[in-house]
């Protein structure tokens, strides 16, 4: 129970998450404001996420998972309940919203780590796979990711960035709720052997994280840039209304979680490498058709190829460092993955503004096309992926000990 627990919570709060990132940016680029503006409003809000998820891992190995994970819904919800309130009473005030919801994404992030940590235990505990479950919380976070924004689109265009925020709040306290009642506490652990910690120079050190770091930072700006900049920008620009933004960001997340439930099914007999290759590959495919087919036409097929080629590859990144690191060193090494990775974000949204703006639609999405195809190239000649097929003997069961 508690691991299926956590993969509604997750989804729910990635969900939330998406809600909260599309919202500011599409009411301002709807509006007329300009791209400029609104990769300004965006990079606020997920500077924030990267340095939560530095802090939040010494967090949970010195607090504890489950009280880290409590304090940070709680939290995250009260500040959100803020902007909520803030929008309906005093739409006109954009500054401090976007401050009560940087620091929302900075007080949520440690809750994200504490749930990462913990899932080869509870794994364990449910009886199955360390795949099969890293599968089904992949399965819910792009649910929630891509869904989200679309939802949030909608939402934005029905009645304004009020109901929105409101949504995000009401699946916050869902979250807290659950949270709170399935999550369970685990027992100390020992740090590994070896001493390794989970600081970013650890990371640039190993040969697989390292690889993994610099496609994931390559795939990440391109999802800012397309998601938060460039799509809404080519949606304007054609004439389009949010129904088409939408319509791009559900199928993405159909396909994204069609990927993740096939990988969770069959992924622990698949090579990892070549899934992860291939993923890359995909999401090249998706990104050279947007650039070069009709924007009408590329809306709806790009999507499908680019959240084909991304479902498996996350939760094949966190699998391979589940299996490698010992419990205590476990968060923090997963955080300070996350947020090297995730530092794209919001500088690439930051950068898309302006360049949208300057140069037009048409060149920067061939401009992302062509960092999608260098991605694939590493990909495709990195010796340090292999690494991503080893499967080194599980952790002892005393390592998932559960404090009774």
């Amino acid at each position: 129970m508690p691991l299926y627990g956590s993969v509604v919570t997750t989804g729910l709060s990635m969900l939330a998450a998406g809600l909260v990132s599309i919202s500011l940016p599409w009411a301002l680029i709807s509006a007329g404001q300009g791209a400029s503006l609104a990769g300004l409003a965006s990079f606020a809000l997920q500077i924030p996420v990267v340095l939560g998820l530095l802090l939040g891992g010494g967090l949970v190995e010195r607090v504890g998972p489950r009280r880290i994970l409590i304090l940070s819904n709680l939290g995250a919800l009260a500040l959100v309940m803020a902007a909520a309130a803030l929008a309906w009473l005093h739409p006109d005030r954009m500054l401090p919203l976007v401050a009560l919801l940087a620091v929302a994404n900075l007080v949520g992030q440690p809750g994200t780590v504490a749930q990462d940590a913990r899932v080869p235990e509870l794994a364990r505990l449910a009886g199955v796979p360390l795949e099969r479950a890293n599968g089904l919380r992949d399965i819910a976070v792009n649910l929630g990711l891509v869904g989200g924004p679309a939802l949030g689109v909608l939402l934005v265009d029905l009645a304004g960035v009020p109901l929105a925020l409101g949504l995000a709040a009401v699946l916050l306290g869902i979250i807290a709720l659950v949270d709170a009642l399935l999550f369970p506490a685990f027992a100390g652990k020992r740090r590994a052997a070896d001493g390794r910690t989970g600081r970013p120079t650890g990371i640039l050190a190993d040969p697989l994280l390292r690889i993994v770091a610099i496609i994931g930072v390559m795939l990440v700006a391109v999802f800012a840039a397309l998601d938060e900049i460039l799509v809404p920008a080519l949606v304007v620009s054609a004439g389009l209304d949010g129904t088409r933004l939408a319509l791009f960001l559900g199928l993405a997340a159909v396909a994204a979680m069609s990927a993740s439930g096939l990988y969770s099914a069959i992924g622990h007999r698949l090579p990892a490498r070549r899934v992860f290759v291939g993923g890359v590959l995909v999401m090249a495919v998706g990104a050279v058709l947007l650039a070069s087919l009709p924007v009408a036409v590329g809306l709806i097929v790009a999507p499908v190829l680019i959240g084909l080629g991304v479902g498996p590859i996350w939760p094949l990144i966190v699998t391979a460092i589940q299996r490698r690191v010992a419990a205590a060193d476990r968060g923090r090494l997963i955080a300070s993955l996350s947020a090297v990775i995730l530092l794209a974000q919001p500088f690439a949204a930051l950068a898309a503004g302006p360049a949208v703006d300057a140069l037009g639609t048409a060149i920067m999405t061939s401009a992302v096309a062509a960092l999608v195809i260098l991605a694939a190239l590493i990909a495709l000649f990195a010796r340090g992926l292999g690494d991503l097929d080893d499967r080194p003997a599980s952790l002892s069961r005393s390592s998932s000990a559960v404090e009774g």
